[in-house]
């Protein structure tokens, strides 16, 4: 009939468009990524060295490079075939292309495959172009690009050598050989360590921080200043969180490696700690009861009472504000 025939033509013609798309609408120079070699090199370890008896050598070099430049294409058709297909994925975008006609031959996903890329091809509303020129406009005015200043607290922060430090360390072998030790002793090593730490962030640290600032007048991007001094400030506030981090981390580690056995070695052949324990406890009589002192609630608070202080050991440490001026902070 005329309307079966009028399908199947406007069915060519989107199939056209489709190909036309695929090999002049993308770039393949700037939106498909190298051919990796690797994969040729693999091919060829599975081709003889010489060729068949019956087939000539200049014949035989022939077709392999001849095949070489097919895996070449079919790789760069493929992953335009992949962009193209990811594009009119959207029903926005196969209007916009006129390739509506296309719908039927396109796979329809399952409910599963549907629901988990439900995110990705969710319907957008028409004013999506101009939403996305808006948003890109708006990060390109207000982006805080890397700066000679945030650079140089990079390298300061690295020079000082807090990139891989702790706030305490009980990793050390000093620390290791005085283990077990008593609980109190315990949590003024922790209280120690991490006072000496905070001593060198506030009276080395911090005023070499300003001292940036002062020999690298900064520079604000689009005049922004707030903005800039902010972008500083989650710097500095992401290089004291990951020291915090790691402490906490290394503390975490050493209690879990003495974690409680429940089992009992009488014969003592067997070995049920690799690690020596952590604190040191007396079995004494209270109320004529056997009891340990210190109790393992006592422990328990050392413990929590040193991860605390951990975290609060770098509050209130000076950073970039947006009210800083040269050495304010």
């Amino acid at each position: 009939s005329r309307s079966g025939e009028e399908d199947q033509g406007q069915l060519v013609d989107a199939i056209l468009r489709y190909h036309y798309y695929v090999e002049m609408g993308v770039d393949a120079n700037k939106h498909v990524a190298p051919f990796n070699e690797r994969w040729a090199a693999n091919a060829l370890s599975l081709v003889p060295a010489a060729p068949p008896p019956s087939v000539s050598q200049r014949f035989y070099e022939g077709l392999i490079t001849e095949s070489l430049q097919e895996m070449h294409d079919e790789y760069v058709t493929s992953m335009k075939r992949c962009m193209v297909g990811y594009v009119i994925s959207n029903p926005l975008e196969r209007q916009r292309l006129d390739l509506e006609q296309l719908e039927p031959l396109l796979r329809i996903p399952s409910e599963v495959q549907e629901s988990r890329a439900a995110v990705v091809r969710r319907k957008l509303p028409p004013s999506w172009p101009v939403d996305v020129d808006t948003a890109r406009e708006e990060v390109a005015w207000t982006l805080q690009t890397l700066s000679a200043n945030a650079l140089e607290l990079s390298m300061l922060w690295h020079r000082s050598g807090l990139a891989d430090a702790v706030l305490v360390d009980v990793t050390d072998a000093d620390f290791v050989g005085q283990l077990p030790m008593r609980v109190a002793a315990f949590q003024a090593h922790v209280d120690g360590s991490i006072e000496a730490a905070k001593a060198q962030l506030w009276t080395s640290w911090a005023p070499k921080c300003v001292e940036v600032f002062n020999l690298i007048p900064p520079v604000f991007i689009n005049g922004d200043a707030d903005a800039y001094y902010r972008s500083m400030s989650t710097l500095q506030s992401n290089q004291l969180r990951g020291l915090v981090s790691r402490t906490l981390a290394q503390l975490c580690e050493f209690f879990e490696a003495r974690a409680a056995v429940d089992d009992v070695d009488p014969q003592q052949d067997r070995l049920l700690w690799a690690v020596p324990p952590a604190f040191e406890l007396e079995l004494v009589v209270e109320d004529g009861r056997p009891a340990f002192s210190p109790t393992f609630q006592e422990c328990e608070d050392t413990v929590r009472g040193c991860l605390d202080t951990a975290v609060l050991a770098v509050a209130g440490l000076p950073r970039v504000g947006s009210n800083a001026a040269g050495s304010n902070f």
